[in-house]
């Protein structure tokens, strides 16, 4: 099989898809060419929508986002070729980093978590 990279991967994100996938063909390219798709059995990340995707042979896109409506469109892509995107996999995490960092800075836990190292008990002038 034939594997197609074209998500922004880290290079040791690239280097672990490679040596997992030994026995399988993996070409990374961030701006993969119509030959490369050609050629590709499973792509993993979102090839631009310029290039023909309509393959008999492309078995899957994995999409590295969550949107997917440019792609199920009619005529971009084989009936046959699997679609997946990351739908979800962000929302929830996100929302929770983002409010747990927020009530840290609103309550500068920071400064009482030093305070508590310490022993001390007085509340923040800050």
């Amino acid at each position: 099989m034939k594997i197609l990279v074209c998500a922004p991967l880290q290079e040791a994100e690239s280097k672990k898809i490679q040596e997992y996938f030994i026995n399988d063909t993996v070409v990374i390219s961030r701006r993969p060419t119509q030959e490369d798709i050609d050629q590709a059995d499973v792509i993993v990340g979102n090839p631009h929508l310029d290039l023909n995707l309509n393959q008999a042979h492309l078995q899957a896109i994995l999409l590295n986002s969550a949107g997917s409506d440019q792609y199920i469109k009619k005529g971009i892509l084989n009936k046959n070729t699997k679609l997946t995107n990351a739908s979800g996999s962000y929302g929830i995490a996100i929302s929770e980093q983002v409010i747990g960092m927020m009530i840290t800075f609103c309550k500068n836990l920071k400064t009482y978590a030093l305070q508590m190292k310490e022993g001390n008990w007085h509340p923040s002038k800050q």
